[in-house]
Formats: structure tokens, sequence, C-alpha cells
């Protein structure tokens, strides 16, 4: 498989604190990637360097289209932040929000196309939110809010799909809801990128592993297969932390 993208010697923080220093990894078309570590560790800034928002202190990223050639950016990217992010007194409706996934496609159209109006009625319809359309997202619980934040992601037909905490604020079934649909679209070879704090689902669907390590200020990233990173000795570190 070719790369999607790559970090070459990247180093990531905000003004002169640096957060993640010198990182190196590749990440493949139709992976499965899973981060883990403790709050705070750079996990978060790391997709946001990865999406863009966030430039490298030092180092480089480059992104490659699905012909190997170096592009400038991630053509069809699906991004769900946590939703302690998002701004919940903004006069948005559901449709609203998950209509923002769209804007890619939509480009210098100022006024939605049937067909975008119809895919995000899929996308609600796939996370089982088609009832709450015209709700005002104030109105979301916490998981109902983390299922339209996945509908935004994935209503743009993502080629790599960047998840923080997806499950986070969900009962027990809205969870494996949502990870069947992350592990359907992960089949159709889309690349998954996912941060949570649940190792069963690292373990169970994961190919590679990104584990972020704190020692006092400086935070360290151990990459590699689950079986080679979810060793005893981080199982054993996790236990002292909580």
């Amino acid at each position: 498989m070719s790369d999607i993208f790559k970090f070459n010697n990247v180093s990531l923080g905000y003004g002169s604190h640096v957060i993640l220093k010198e990182v190196n990894l590749n990440v493949e078309r139709g992976q499965y990637i899973g981060l883990v570590g403790a709050n705070g560790a750079g996990k978060s800034t790391l997709l946001k360097a990865i999406i863009g928002s966030l430039k490298p202190l030092s180092g480089e990223i480059t992104y490659f289209d699905d012909q190997g050639n170096s592009v400038k950016r991630i053509a069809k990217l699906g991004y769900m932040p946590q939703h302690q992010s998002l701004e919940l007194l903004f006069p948005l409706s559901v449709f609203d929000v998950v209509l923002m996934g769209r804007y890619p496609q939509m480009g210098w159209r100022i006024w939605s196309h049937s067909q975008d109006k119809e895919a995000v009625y899929q996308a609600l319809e796939r996370v089982k939110m088609q009832d709450f359309s015209s709700r005002h997202i104030s109105e979301l619980s916490g998981g109902q809010l983390q299922r339209v934040l996945m509908a935004r992601a994935i209503v743009s037909e993502p080629e790599l799909l960047l998840l923080d905490e997806p499950t986070n604020g969900m009962d027990l079934g809205a969870s494996q809801e949502t990870l069947n649909v992350v592990n359907d679209l992960h089949k159709q070879g889309i690349t998954v990128i996912i941060v949570t704090h649940i190792l069963e689902i690292i373990a169970k669907n994961a190919q590679k592993v990104g584990i972020f390590h704190q020692k006092g200020e400086e935070t360290f990233l151990t990459w590699g297969a689950p079986h080679e990173v979810l060793t005893s000795n981080y199982l054993d570190e996790l236990k002292t932390k909580k």
C-alpha cells in the first residue's frame, strides 16, 4: 500500500511550548490507526497537525494522492473533534452542522444542491439521527451530539477519517453502533485514525498504534503494531495513572 501522509522530524506545540518533538511516522492508505495516551499528551494536537489547522514548529508533513504524488492537502478529509470544541450557543440546527462537512464539495457555491442535502440525510440516517435534523444542537445530549459530529465527518465521503474520542458521552449500545459505522467505512477502503481510551477498540481493529507517553513535561510517541506496543509494561503504566 502507498502512504497517504508522513511526518518527517515534526515538532508540534503552541508558541514556545513544544508538546511533541521530532515525530517520524507514516500512514498507509486503508490502514486503521489507534492513538492512545493520557489526557493532554498530544493526541488531539497530532490530529490538528494532520488536518492542517496546526502548523509544525519544525519538520515537514507530506501528503500523497492515490497515485503516490505529493500534494498540498488531503482532498477528502473527515474530522470529528471532541464535542467540547463546538460552540453550542451558536444558532445551528443538526442539519446545518452536518452540512458543514459538505463545504469542500460545495466550493464557491453559497447554496447547497439537492445532492448535498441528500448526502446530509443519508449521513444522519447512518448514525440514527435522521429524526433530529431540525433540532437545535443545544437541545442534544452529549451522545447525540457525538453522533451528529460523526455524521458531519462522513458526509464528505472522506478518504481519510480522523476521530477524536468518538464514543464519549454515548451509552454502550450507541458506542457499538458508532464503531460499527467506522468499521464499515474502513472496510470500504477509508483510512481511519481514532483517538480513544478504550484499548479493546485498538486491540481488535487497529493495524498500527501510537502510544503517547508523558515523562515530566515531555511526551514521547511509540509507534508500531498493537502486539508490539500494547505490552504488559504499558498496561501497568496505565494502571498507575488511574
